[in-house]
């Protein structure tokens, strides 16, 4: 159990990373076509038995606020320097965002499959589901983001980071 705690911890620290976000060059080449246009991602249909009720855990918050954390139009702008790939967390309507309080709120597993269907509702597609964290890495259409920036089911959205632990591993 102590390992997916610190799973959890590593995942959501990582996220919180205030580094500057950039999408790695091989992912931006996937999502073009052989003429250089970009093509709408193939995202998954996550099976309902996937989805598991997530534990709360306290986050480490970055310093201050990064512009995309209070910004819709910030959110936008960082989102489509790459290629609309984002982190979505999850959370229940009831609960508080994580980067106010520094504590994730446990998300219930119904929670996490209505806010899937409100991202499914607007053609984002879903290239990874995060069971341990209840997040997902998607890739957004145009002003999706900003409709969904204040959504409650919605925990955070973040570009892709890059971050490095340290040890010689930069991700």
């Amino acid at each position: 159990m102590v390992f997916g705690r610190v799973t959890v911890a590593l995942a959501l620290i990582a996220a919180a990373c205030s580094g500057e976000p950039r999408l790695p060059t091989d992912e931006a080449e996937q999502s073009r076509s052989s003429t250089g246009v970009e093509e709408a991602p193939r995202g998954i249909r996550v099976p309902p038995e996937e989805i598991k009720d997530v534990q709360g855990v306290a986050i480490d918050r970055p310093p201050e606020p990064r512009d995309w954390d209070t910004s819709a139009v910030a959110l936008e702008k960082v989102l489509a320097a790459n290629g609309g790939h984002a982190i979505i967390a999850f959370k229940a309507a009831e609960s508080a965002r994580s980067l106010t309080t520094g504590y994730r709120a446990a998300v219930p597993a119904a929670a996490i499959r209505e806010a899937l269907e409100v991202l499914y509702e607007r053609h984002v597609a879903v290239m990874h589901y995060y069971a341990r964290m209840g997040a997902a890495h998607v890739v957004l259409p145009p002003g999706v983001a900003t409709e969904l920036f204040s959504h409650p089911l919605i925990d955070y959205i973040e570009p892709p980071q890059t971050y490095s632990l340290g040890i010689g591993v930069t991700r």
